[in-house]
């Protein structure tokens, strides 16, 4: 019973019909859950923007696609060419609905890959001690970190309060040759440019709300895809959460970078990855209200002051039915007790930040912008 007219809509923007009025439209998109009776994804063409331009609102569910995968379904719109594809206009033909037995069906036989694919690992153990106590050691110290990951937050601020319905959304963009060139002078990776410039930009912030920041660290949730050669592009979620500590009191940039980057590292080279990674290949065997009150658990406390995301994008022009795509903006989602969220993509030789927040919480996001672009500077 799919129909397109659930999930493909067209809006227009009220005059002027700048990036104010295109970032509230965005907010209001976001302001409403998706209908959890149909496919968990929509678009929004969105027209009365200058100069011939126009947009395109995605949003999908967690549940459905990780980053990468948001980027490879948009991907498959795109031409790198300005002419158009051919496109097959025959009607669709959908799949039968599965019968109830089929789907469990199904579902045994994945756990029982599972539980093949686990056996095969403690088997490699087992027969490979030597090699296996790194492993086992990872593991182990990867747990300890997951439990300490866990416990209550020491810090609270102004963005750490029980969050609504209302989104709000703002965005910039800076020359991806200036991340670059940072990271390449002072050493580490474009990640650890991200994260910051937000962890300066979030000190700003929060000083100007009045919050004493001398020798504060935010804890921040850095998805970081383990995609390999195993994972097909129709992967759905394929990610673990990290979380790393930012300092956002007031110091020099390159000194910020520098704790920024080694505890970037740190984690990285930590047995956490590993861990999460064990964990979720044994939730397949759990019951889905066993699943649902995991999910709860995580994603209900205050775990993490932010997300903070960063997804590679292409550096050509791509064009969509014969538009080129000026600007690509990525559209975090904002947990509970998480009143600001800050996504990056990278498109064309700019890095697109993306803030997504309660508005009733953060009343100001273009002032957040401004401290961004102050941090970049610096």
């Amino acid at each position: 019973s799919f129909s397109i007219e659930h999930h493909v809509r067209a809006v227009g923007l009220p005059s002027p019909g700048g990036d104010t009025e295109l970032e509230t439209a965005v907010g209001d998109i976001f302001s409403t859950r998706l209908d959890r009776s149909k496919p968990l994804w929509r678009m929004w063409k969105v027209d009365g923007l200058p100069d011939d331009q126009w947009a395109l609102v995605m949003k999908m569910h967690h549940a459905m696609v990780d980053g990468l995968g948001a980027i490879e379904l948009f991907a498959a719109l795109l031409d790198i060419t300005p002419e158009p594809r051919e496109v097959d206009v025959a009607p669709w033909d959908p799949a039968e609905e599965p019968r109830r037995r089929d789907v469990l069906a199904a579902q045994a036989r994945r756990g029982a890959r599972t539980a093949r694919d686990l056996a095969s690992s403690v088997g490699s153990l087992v027969r490979n001690p030597r090699e296996s106590v790194p492993r086992i050691y990872d593991l182990a110290t990867g747990m300890v970190e997951t439990a300490e990951a866990a416990l209550p937050l020491p810090v609270s601020t102004p963005l750490n309060v029980e969050t609504g319905p209302h989104r709000g959304f703002h965005a910039r963009s800076y020359p991806l040759a200036d991340f670059k060139a940072i990271k390449r002078s002072l050493d580490g990776t474009i990640n650890d440019v991200v994260l910051a410039v937000t962890a300066d930009a979030l000190g700003r912030y929060l000083r100007r709300h009045g919050m004493d920041t001398d020798g504060v660290e935010l804890r921040a949730e850095v998805p970081s895809a383990v995609r390999d050669s195993s994972h097909g592009g129709d992967s759905g979620n394929v990610f673990v959460v990290l979380a790393v500590q930012i300092p956002v009191g007031p110091m020099g940039a390159d000194s910020r970078y520098a704790q920024v980057r080694d505890r970037m590292a740190a984690v990285k080279d930590s047995g956490i990855a590993t861990a999460v990674g064990t964990i979720l290949s044994v939730t397949d065997f759990f019951p889905p209200t066993i699943l649902a009150q995991t999910s709860r658990l995580f994603f209900g406390r205050m775990l993490f002051n932010l997300l903070v995301s960063n997804v590679p994008g292409v550096q050509i022009p791509v064009y969509l039915n014969g538009s080129q795509l000026l600007r690509m903006s990525p559209l975090p989602w904002v947990g509970p007790q998480q009143a600001l969220s800050v996504a990056v993509i990278s498109y064309n030789g700019a890095m697109s930040f993306g803030f997504m927040v309660d508005r009733d919480v953060v009343t100001d996001i273009e002032e957040f912008g401004d401290d961004m672009d102050a941090a970049v500077a610096d």
